[in-house]
């Protein structure tokens, strides 16, 4: 049974074309009618409800008093995205300009349209990200919305603000490419890559190699070259060198070295592991100490017959090569400067391979791994020895191993030579009637590998 006083209401859900729920209308005289909640375009949707006989009308009403409290301004950007093949890592670029302003119930769509469709060539791009902007109590922020794949240049965007609340925000705005002319590009120990650009020292974030904020560091003078040992990175320019240390580009110190050279080439400077040497106008430099290390082999006259403004670095198994076209010339020293081997050979270029530490040269158009082939002929001249008494040395012992060939020994007394013939390797042998003298030197001639060669004023000491 049917009270007198029973209503008949008729009440509805709106959705919109894409389905998404917009609220439910009770209408009047229903006591219910506060639990209307529908908002279209940040109207607030309220329903009338009467009824003539069999006919009941239902009137939809819009307050749009409150619209400005509901309507959403909203701007979007997309980003590039390289994904890696190797594992599926990807890297993402920095964003487009921002779109016109979008006005926006939060129960709409926004359709996207004109998004570029061919991204840059050789950058293995596959897809692109899109991001709008998201008001909440810390401002306002590009949001992640979706990644749709590269091509495609149309998007529905069907989520409200709390749907992307967790997706995170846009994180690449500050990227961009490198400067086009930046050069000697370095990897850094803390995982950001090092370059430099006249004479600006630009920084990538870390970790994100193809991403260059505005990291730089502008030095007083062109930069010639750069180094890295530990933390500490070595910049050469043509005037003072400039020492930046930290492990982050944002907290880079610099520090001006005051009593150091210019660097002469870019191709002569390099690392050794514990230090970065420079070729300058006067010798070799090594950095950070500022010493110069080739002074017992050069002074500055000699240095600068070499022409170090032609010059190239390389160091390889603990030892430092150093060529140069003045003269033909490839010098190699090892690792104490205290040693000093001369070729005639023009080296235009080098490479090594570290999987194999093996250091390859390029002579006359040809590709040629060092100490290979047959043993050339050497020569081989000490430092003359100066001693406190004359002295007349009366035997050798030269010892070999490997190849054979033939040695000889010249001895040279205040200067003059004294004694020049082959030597034989095994036991001691006695020298022939030499003058006494104070000052003495020796020079090796030969082709095999000699293990030692001693030379002495008495045959009972060998």
């Amino acid at each position: 049974m049917v009270p007198a006083n029973a209503q008949f209401i008729l009440w509805c859900k709106l959705y919109d074309s894409n389905h998404n729920y917009l609220g439910q209308i009770i209408p009047s005289p229903s006591l219910a009618q506060e639990q209307s909640d529908a908002i279209v375009r940040g109207a607030i949707v309220m329903g009338a409800l009467t009824i003539a006989g069999t006919v009941a009308t239902f009137t939809f009403t819009f307050d749009s008093s409150r619209v400005s409290q509901y309507i959403l301004s909203r701007e979007y950007v997309y980003t590039w995205v390289r994904t890696w093949p190797s594992d599926g890592a990807t890297d993402e670029g920095p964003p487009s300009q921002p779109s016109d302003p979008v006005s926006v119930d939060p129960s709409e769509y926004v359709s996207l349209s004109g998004m570029a469709t061919t991204p840059p060539s050789g950058c293995g791009i596959t897809h692109l990200r899109i991001y709008r902007t998201v008001s909440g109590t810390a401002g306002t922020a590009f949001t992640y919305v979706d990644q749709i794949a590269v091509g495609q240049n149309t998007y529905s965007d069907v989520f409200s603000d709390n749907d992307i609340a967790n997706k995170g925000t846009l994180q690449t705005a500050p990227y961009d490419v490198p400067p086009a002319d930046l050069v000697g590009v370095k990897y850094h120990p803390s995982g950001f890559l090092v370059g430099f650009s006249k004479n600006i020292v630009y920084f990538s974030a870390p970790y994100q190699p193809h991403a260059w904020p505005d990291y730089s560091i502008q030095c007083d003078y062109p930069v010639v070259g750069i180094g890295i040992v530990g933390q500490t990175i070595v910049v050469v320019t043509k005037g003072n060198p400039v020492l930046m240390t930290g492990n982050s580009p944002l907290t880079m110190s610099v520090t001006k070295v005051n009593n150091a050279q210019s660097g002469t080439a870019k191709r002569a400077v390099v690392e050794t592991g514990a230090a970065v040497i420079y070729a300058t106008p006067i010798g070799l430099v090594e950095s950070p100490s500022g010493q110069v290390i080739s002074l017992n082999l050069y002074n500055k006259r000699q240095w600068q017959a070499l022409d170090p403004s032609s010059m190239q670095l390389v160091w390889n198994d603990n030892k430092l090569f150093l060529f140069t076209t003045s003269g033909l010339k490839m010098l190699r020293m090892d690792s104490a400067l205290s040693e000093l081997t001369e070729t005639p050979d023009v080296i235009t270029s080098h490479f090594v391979d570290l999987l194999s530490d093996t250091l390859y040269l390029s002579i006359n158009g040809q590709i040629v791994p060092w100490a290979s082939g047959a043993p050339r002929t050497y020569t081989y001249q000490t430092r003359t020895y100066v001693l406190p008494t004359p002295v007349m040395p009366c035997a050798y012992r030269l010892s070999t191993e490997g190849n054979t060939g033939t040695v000889v020994l010249s001895l040279y007394a205040d200067g003059s030579l004294c004694y020049s013939a082959p030597i034989t390797s095994g036991d001691a042998h006695w020298l022939p009637a030499l003058p006494r003298a104070k000052q003495w030197s020796m020079q090796v001639t030969g082709s095999c590998t000699i293990r030692e060669l001693l030379v002495s004023d008495s045959i009972w000491s060998l």
